[in-house]
Parts: structure tokens; C-alpha cells; sequence
């Protein structure tokens, strides 16, 4: 088991990862719970707030370093957290508390099975090789606003940014528990579990993008925006919120598309894994309703308003799905149903 203080800073730093991972059987929330702390290390080290803008590809660089071989020395881990704290003082948030405790964290690395390590390691370096795209690729706020040029680069960068942790979480779920589905089709869950995650990304893309146009990072390709006559800069005009609307569907359609990987991810799991069902359909539902609430607000660009399925929704949720995860039908139809709700024409 995760050690307590580091479950809670899991638990402050993870607002719907947290209730997935005291869902699944506990010999998976070691290698789970690490593999996602230290990702969001990562994601925390590309923040504005905790590091400046000069210095944050170096440190993100250096957090990588720190994991090409392993187990990490724990004199690496202390170096690393001295070079971090050195003339500047970590925020008083969760995410500060995260980089503080970064030594005690890799400790726990440290202890897990080698083959869960090597999983972590994966995952973390594919991680960190997309947040070195976003401080590569964008500005550093509104008035240097950049964007992705070609649509594969988005493909990359959802890949290494939502894929591979997919990919992570099928691979060590088979690999602790080796029968959950036959030997000739591993290979195909993990592909759907890849494809899940790169649909979840999106969904974070597509809630988080009036935020992340103020932070100068446009995911949105310049390929896809002129094929509805818009500009990068053009986004920052509330004025084309007409004009944009009608692609901002069309990728949320696409996203729900996406997402359907996560119910063929569930019905290969069988019924009587309902942690691991339950564990895969909150995120997907979730997903799902997040996409409908994006749908139906008439104002993306320049809204200020973030949109997000509110916590007693997420609970309700929770409580509906324990009549349906037995039933991979019941899922179906549901999903079904929650996905209209998503995809209607406005």
C-alpha cells in the first residue's frame, strides 16, 4: 500500500483519479498511485506559478533524467529536490507539498517489483516527453499565443499525454492479474486502453482550452482552424465564438468517438472484475457528461466560467453504476444513452 502521507497528497492533488484508485483491488494502487504522482510531479514542474518560464524545460528535462535508470538513488532524488528549492520557496499548495515530498515518493518507487517500476518509468518518461512539447511548442501567455501546426502533432502529443497512461494502467492491471483476459488478445486491450486515454486528454483539451489560450498553448491545430477560416490569434476574439462553434463540436464529436474505447476496454474485462469495471467506467461517464456540458455552453471563447460535472453528480453517478457494471448490456444501453445527451445537434 501507498504510505498514508502520501495517499492523502494523492487524494489533494487528484480530484476523480483518487475514487478510481480505491476502487481497484489493492494490489494495484501501489504502482497506480505512484505512477500518477509523479506524472502530476511532472505536470506541476511545467506550472508558472512554481517555476519560471526560463528555467522550466531544464528542471522537467532533469525530473526525466532522474528516472533513465532505476531504482533511483536516493542521493539523485535529494540532489534534484535541492536544485528545485534552491533561491526560490515551493507554493503552499498541494501541489507544492508534492514536489517537497518528491524523496519520500521515489522511495516508494524505489520499493515496488521491478516490473512495476519498469512500468512507472514508462509512463513517466512518455509523460514528460509531452509536457516538453508544451513548453516547447506554445508561448508563455496570451501575447506570444501559439498553436500546434499539423493534426499529428496533436495525435503525438495526446499519445504520450493520455495514451501511454492507458496504455500503463491495462498493462500493469494484466500484469497483476494475468488471467483477466486470454493471452491472444492482450494485445488488443491494450491498444483500446491507448486509444481510451487519448480520449480523455480531449476532454481535458476541449474543457480546459479558454484557460489555456490565456496561457499562450492553442492544442487546436492552425491545419483545423483554417479549414474553418479562423486564425490562431482569432480565438482570443469573443467575437468568433459563432465561427468556432461549429469545429468545437465536431471535436467533442470526435472525442466521443474516442471514448467508446473505453466501454470495448469494460466489456473485455469480465463481470466479475467489478472493481477494475467500476475503476474504468467512472472516468468514461464522467467523460461523457463533460462532453455534454461543453456542448451545451453557448460561449467557449472567452468564457471564464470552468465547466466540470459537479462533485454530487459524480456521486450519483457512482451509486447508478452499481446496478449496471454487471451487465455489460445495461452498459451499453447506458453508455448509449449518455452519449446522445453529448452528441445532439444544437
Amino acid at each position: 500500500m501507498l504510505k498514508t502521507d502520501t495517499e492523502s497528497i494523492l487524494k489533494s492533488v487528484s480530484r476523480s483519479f483518487y475514487l478510481s484508485l480505491r476502487v481497484l483491488p489493492s494490489a494495484l494502487r501501489p504502482v497506480m498511485g505512484l505512477g500518477y504522482l509523479l506524472c502530476r510531479a511532472a505536470d506541476t514542474l511545467t506550472d508558472e506559478e512554481v517555476i519560471p518560464s526560463a528555467e522550466r524545460l531544464k528542471t522537467l528535462k532533469a525530473f526525466r533524467a532522474l528516472f533513465d535508470a532505476f531504482p533511483i538513488s536516493k542521493e539523485k532524488s535529494q540532489t534534484f529536490l535541492k536544485t528545485l528549492t534552491e533561491n526560490r520557496s515551493l507554493p503552499q499548495t498541494s501541489e507544492g507539498l508534492l514536489l517537497f515530498t518528491l524523496p519520500r515518493i521515489i522511495e516508494s518507487f524505489n520499493a515496488l517489483a521491478m516490473t512495476d517500476q519498469a512500468l512507472v518509468h514508462q509512463v513517466v518518461q512518455a509523460v514528460t516527453q509531452g509536457m516538453e512539447m508544451d513548453l516547447s511548442s506554445f508561448g508563455d501567455g496570451v501575447e506570444t499565443l501559439k498553436a500546434f501546426q499539423m493534426e499529428k502533432e496533436l495525435e503525438t502529443y495526446i499519445g504520450l499525454i493520455g495514451g501511454e497512461p492507458g496504455r500503463f494502467w491495462i498493462q500493469a492491471c494484466l500484469h497483476h492479474i494475468p488471467a483477466l483476459t486470454r493471452e491472444d488478445d492482450r494485445l488488443q486491450l491494450i491498444e483500446q486502453g491507448f486509444l481510451f486515454g487519448t480520449g480523455l486528454q480531449m476532454v481535458n483539451i476541449l474543457r480546459d482550452l479558454p484557460k489555456d489560450l490565456m496561457r499562450g498553448r492553442c492544442y487546436i491545430p492552425e491545419e483545423r482552424l483554417s479549414e474553418h477560416t479562423l486564425s490562431v490569434s482569432e480565438l482570443l476574439d469573443k467575437e468568433k465564438n459563432e465561427i468556432f462553434l461549429p469545429l468545437y463540436h465536431e471535436l467533442i464529436d470526435e472525442t466521443l468517438e474516442r471514448l467508446r474505447h473505453g466501454l470495448t476496454t469494460l466489456e473485455s474485462i469480465p463481470a466479475g472484475y467489478f472493481r477494475l469495471r467500476a475503476a474504468i467506467w467512472w472516468p468514461l461517464v464522467i467523460g461523457v457528461r463533460t462532453l455534454e456540458k461543453l456542448r451545451l455552453s453557448p460561449v467557449v471563447l472567452g468564457s471564464v466560467e470552468p465547466v466540470k460535472v459537479k462533485r454530487f453528480d459524480i456521486y450519483k453517478l457512482m451509486i447508478f453504476s452499481l446496478f449496471l457494471l454487471p451487465s455489460n448490456r445495461l452498459l451499453r444501453q447506458e453508455f448509449d444513452y449518455q452519449r446522445r445527451g453529448a452528441s445532439s445537434s444544437l
